[in-house]
């Protein structure tokens, strides 16, 4: 569930931690195993300025990780 407008309505998420992760072979594994698990997890692609005439660079993700509520 990577969209909020995809929860259910009257859902309580509670945020758990937020992280990230520069390699993408890492944070394949880490999203499958969050949400195999039952959390919700949300993710920000990271860039920083750089590259040929300060274009966005990619610099590792932010996954941001939730536990469903009742």
């Amino acid at each position: 569930m990577n969209n909020p407008k995809e929860r259910e309505r009257g859902k309580v998420r509670v945020l758990l931690d937020r992280f990230k992760v520069n390699d993408s072979e890492v944070f394949s594994a880490v999203i499958d195993g969050l949400t195999a698990a039952g959390y919700d997890v949300e993710i920000a692609r990271g860039f920083t300025l750089g590259g040929v005439l300060g274009e966005p660079v990619p610099q590792g993700d932010i996954i941001t990780v939730y536990r469903k509520g009742q």
